[in-house]
C-alpha cells in the first residue's frame, strides 16, 4: 500500500507519493500541480531491498531550507527511516533501522511532533496487538 501527501513544492504544492516495489524496496513519484497538464515524473527507486515492504508512511518535515520528505516502512518486522534531501540536491538518503527489539506489523504512523525541535513519533501495530 503506498501514500500520498501534497508538498510545499511549487505554488500550489505538489503531490509526493512513495509506493513499496515488487520484489522489493520503494518507489517514489511526484505530480507537478504548477504544470499546465499536472504531468506525473517518476518512479525515482528510493532504495532497493531483498524483502517486500509491509507498509509506508511519508510526511514532510520542518528539517532542510524547504522541509525534506520523511518516510517510514516496515521490512519484514523491522521499521527503518529513510529522507530526501528537499535543499536542493533531492537526493534519497539511504534507510536506517529504528530502535527497538518489538517486532511490527501492518503500516507504521508518523508524524512530527511540536516537542523540541519537531521529534519524529512513529506508531505501528505490533504483532500480540496493540501499538508500539
Amino acid at each position: 500500500m503506498g501514500f500520498l501527501i501534497q508538498s510545499n513544492h511549487g505554488t500550489v504544492g505538489n503531490f509526493e507519493v512513495v509506493v513499496p516495489r515488487v520484489g522489493g524496496g520503494m518507489d517514489h513519484w511526484w505530480r507537478s500541480n504548477d504544470a499546465p497538464a499536472a504531468p506525473w515524473k517518476g518512479p525515482t527507486i528510493v532504495f532497493g531491498s531483498a524483502n517486500d515492504l509491509g507498509g509506508v508512511t511519508l510526511i514532510q518535515s520542518s528539517f532542510g531550507p524547504v522541509g525534506n520528505l520523511e518516510v517510514v516502512v516496515r521490512e519484514g518486522g523491522q521499521l527503518a527511516h529513510c529522507w530526501r534531501d528537499d535543499g536542493g540536491t533531492f537526493r534519497w538518503r539511504q534507510r536506517t533501522a529504528l530502535p527497538g527489539s518489538a517486532a511490527a506489523t501492518g503500516s507504521p504512523a508518523l508524524i512530527q511532533s511540536t516537542y523540541g525541535a519537531g521529534t519524529f513519533e512513529v506508531v505501528a501495530p505490533l504483532p500480540g496487538g496493540g501499538l508500539g
